[in-house]
């Protein structure tokens, strides 16, 4: 059985914003970072949640 991966912030920062971007589908993006793509939206959601608190 695989260990679970935990990603730091600073990396789960970057798959937001490359996913916030625009630039690539959610699928690129996730194959590019080999993490699932539902890890990518989740990753959008929580990093615009901590931006919009910083307001």
């Amino acid at each position: 059985m695989r260990m679970k991966k935990s990603h730091d912030s600073k990396f789960k920062a970057r798959v937001a914003l490359e996913a916030l971007k625009g630039e690539k589908t959610i699928v690129q993006i996730a194959s590019e970072y080999k993490v699932h793509p539902n890890q990518v939206t989740i990753n959008i959601f929580f990093t615009a949640i901590e931006k919009l608190q910083k307001q």
